[in-house]
């Protein structure tokens, strides 16, 4: 996390990633590690990250919210409206989801 903290997002995957290797089942470092490998721009990382994030539980409003943010990035709008529009299904009350969906919308 200190690396992430200092936007240190190559160091902070290698290290997620070694984290992963002893424990496959970490929901939360999944999405950590699509964080970072998003911030980096390894969409690609990203996305496989994410995936397994999403194969431990699909009920992570988080999860959705940064699936939204990266295919938002990629310019995959529809995409991006599922993820937050999935956010806010699970989360009524985010307020981040809906203001992204707005936001999306209007692209």
């Amino acid at each position: 996390d200190r690396h992430r903290d200092r936007k240190e997002w190559l160091e902070a995957a290698a290290c997620y990633e070694r984290h992963l290797e002893h424990a496959a089942d970490d929901h939360a470092i999944w999405i950590q590690l699509g964080n970072v490998a998003k911030e980096a721009g390894q969409f690609g990382h990203s996305l496989g990250a994410y995936r397994k994030a999403m194969q431990l539980s699909d009920a992570s409003p988080d999860l959705h919210m940064q699936l939204g943010h990266l295919n938002k990035l990629r310019k995959n709008r529809a995409a991006a409206l599922g993820h937050y529009e999935k956010a806010l299904a699970l989360d009524p009350d985010n307020v981040e989801a809906r203001e992204e969906l707005r936001r999306v919308r209007e692209m």
